[in-house]
């Protein structure tokens, strides 16, 4: 697959990937696949040794079980079909306030939208939205087809 270059950085996100080794790791797993697939991501990057599928651990009474679908060194990986962020940004915060998640990456497909030039259009105007309270530094990726 083709990455979008460059992906959309919020508070230096890139920067902080590049000091811990994973981001050029990152954007050459994502560019490996042929094709937007989140069991292929997976998989690639469980080659990787990304943690598939990492639970997030917290107190047994908490009603949900909440998973990243890789982890590695302090970074959270989400892989978004195409839906709205909301929730993979809540995920990435809940790790953070927990002192478990240092960064958060979405990969997403690219979404051309005529005004921002960045990877889904979608996806950055919620993490626009949200960048008053999304104080943590998350990396969007944005692939095209």
């Amino acid at each position: 697959m083709k990455v979008y270059k460059p992906p959309y950085n919020h508070r230096f996100a890139a920067e902080i990937l590049q000091s811990k080794g994973l981001y050029e790791e990152i954007i050459n797993a994502v560019e490996t696949v042929e094709r937007f697939d989140s069991k292929l991501l997976e998989s690639h990057f469980g080659k990787l040794e990304w943690t598939p599928q990492y639970r997030l651990s917290i107190k047994k009474e908490t009603e949900k079980k909440w998973r990243y679908d890789a982890f590695k060194k302090g970074v959270a990986l989400e892989i978004e079909k195409g839906g709205q962020a909301y929730r993979d940004f809540l995920k990435f915060m809940l790790g953070n306030n927990l002192g478990k998640v240092d960064v958060g990456v979405l990969i997403c497909p690219y979404k051309e939208s005529g005004t921002d030039g960045h990877p889904s259009s979608v996806t950055i105007r919620e993490l626009n939205d949200l960048r008053n309270i999304l104080s943590m530094p998350i990396l969007v990726i944005g692939v095209l087809p």
